[in-house]
């Protein structure tokens, strides 16, 4: 019963993302550029550019956001149980995640204090396209996130600055 009403609930926050003037929008408004996506079942919020597009559609606990002209640039929420330590979380990323794209190379890998635990830079090779990001991890009493921007030339610094708003709650 509960997984049904999130998938309505996720319903009507999407079909409010594409404009329906009869349903509620998933976001309220920052600034006249901005918007932002509060997610209650996992306790965070994210703002993002207001002709970005946000994709609910993988799974409740997986969130994306992408520039509208380009499928090479995301900012991606990713939300974990508790479970494993911080660092053996940010461990399953370097050896799981980035080890699947071509001329992968982790540039800095460090432990932070306050809002993130942890982040990664990387690069990566995709198509024949060079992409770079950050994942940032961190963690409340419930849940651990991961924010993980990446893009090609040109995007980095709006991905990075999307990923930048995210609060959780």
């Amino acid at each position: 019963m509960k997984r049904v009403l999130l998938i309505l609930v996720l319903g009507v926050l999407l079909l409010g993302a594409c404009g329906s003037p009869t349903t509620a929008p998933p976001a309220e408004e920052v600034s006249t550029n901005w918007v932002t996506y509060r997610n209650p079942t996992y306790g965070y919020t994210i703002d993002y550019l207001r002709d970005w597009d946000l994709d609910t559609s993988e799974a409740p606990e997986d969130v994306s956001i992408h520039p509208p002209t380009t499928a090479l640039a995301a900012v991606t929420i990713m939300v974990f149980e508790s479970s494993l330590p911080i660092d053996t979380r940010t461990g399953l990323f370097r050896d799981s995640y980035l080890a699947g794209w071509e001329n992968s190379k982790v540039i800095s890998s460090r432990s932070l204090e306050g809002k993130w635990q942890w982040t990664i830079e990387f690069t990566y090779t995709f198509e024949g396209m060079h992409l770079r990001g950050e994942a940032y991890f961190g963690e409340t009493l419930d849940y651990q996130y991961a924010v993980i921007w990446e893009s090609q030339v040109g995007w980095a610094s709006a991905c990075k600055e999307v990923a930048e708003t995210f609060v959780a709650h």
